[in-house]
């Protein structure tokens, strides 16, 4: 008999510590990141949102309010062939910096948002679909002083989307 009680006394505290391990385990499983819901979908903040998202991170766990510079602007590009098509030209002496994109294409060839000298591809797209990204936090893409931002299709397609251009 005394085996047996020491037995399940054996079994009670491995029960014990995987309990204890359960516990732990969930409490490294919680985000520690924390996002204040906005009223939209998606990681991308379209341009008639007030440009402002609230976030924490694990080195500054205290909320931040982050704006939004630059300024959006709106393209629906049309190819009949290869080419490209400008977008957007920055003001005389200043480069332009895209901190965010969207865009969309309908057909199945090579499309490119590029600066126009340099020829640098901001994003591009081998076929039919879809591209954005919000730069909010990282390096940006920036031109050349005067360089504008271009569109660049392989062949005929339609191209619609937006950027977002801080003039530096």
């Amino acid at each position: 008999m005394a085996e047996a009680a020491k037995l399940q006394e054996i079994i009670n505290q491995l029960w014990r510590i995987e309990r204890a391990v359960q516990g732990i385990a969930q409490e490294v499983a919680k985000p520690k990141v924390t996002v204040t819901p906005l009223p939209f979908r998606g990681v991308i903040l379209p341009p008639s949102f007030p440009e402002q998202l609230t976030v924490a991170n694990l080195l500054n766990p205290h909320p931040v309010l982050v704006n939004r510079q630059g300024v959006v602007t709106h393209f629906n590009v049309s190819l009949t062939a290869a080419g490209t098509s400008t977008v957007y030209t920055p003001s005389a002496g200043k480069k332009a910096k895209v901190t965010a994109w969207s865009l969309y294409s309908n057909a199945d060839v090579v499309v490119e948002l590029r600066f126009a000298t340099s020829g640098k591809v901001i994003a591009g797209l081998p076929f039919k679909g879809s591209v954005a990204m919000n730069n909010l936090g990282n390096e940006s893409p920036t031109g050349d002083t005067d360089e504008k931002v271009e569109i660049y299709g392989s062949g005929a397609v339609t191209v619609k989307g937006w950027i977002c251009v801080v003039e530096v």
